[in-house]
């Protein structure tokens, strides 16, 4: 059971960064608990960041489906991280999640699945002509205008009577 290693390093904004990654193949006695019917490979990915003299380490264990190949679920780890501190910076900048006060049962749940529907929603609607609206002014815009509401909706309104 020889191990993948793979180790990257990033140079820029002002600080050094190393990533180490180790994959091993899932040992055949874990492959059988029911919990992880497909494990196939045990991750430890150790980054190493220095900036402006002042060194910080960080220790990360993963098990993964995917085989053993420590480059591949390196970067695969990398996409997962950008994509959720991604979600999680639009969410909060636009809708304040981290400042939300809801604590009721299960609303926070629900409201947290509400703001990815909506940013989902805002995202989606191509802006066209000269001025490109962020995520939050399209927001603000659908509070105010109806009708810019209706069309992210793809609704049609009703006529008046």
């Amino acid at each position: 059971m020889n191990p993948s290693i793979f180790e990257t390093l990033d140079k820029g904004h002002g600080r050094l960064e190393t990533r180490h990654c180790v994959a091993v193949a899932a040992p055949d006695y874990l492959s059988e608990l029911d919990r992880w019917p497909r494990l196939k490979s045990l991750v430890r990915i150790e980054r190493t960041r220095e900036i402006a003299g002042q060194v910080s380490s960080q220790t990360q264990y993963l098990i993964s489906s995917a085989a053993p190949d420590a480059k591949y679920l390196l970067e695969a780890s990398r996409m997962h991280w950008a994509i959720e501190n991604g979600l999680h910076h639009c969410l909060d900048v636009t809708f304040r999640e981290d400042a939300s006060t809801v604590r009721l049962r299960n609303a926070t749940a629900n409201f947290a699945t509400l703001r990815r529907i909506t940013l989902n929603l805002l995202r989606m609607r191509p802006e066209s002509g000269k001025k490109k609206r962020s995520v939050a002014a399209r927001r603000k815009v659908a509070g105010w205008n109806p009708d810019y509401l209706f069309e992210l909706l793809q609704l049609t309104r009703l006529p008046r009577i």
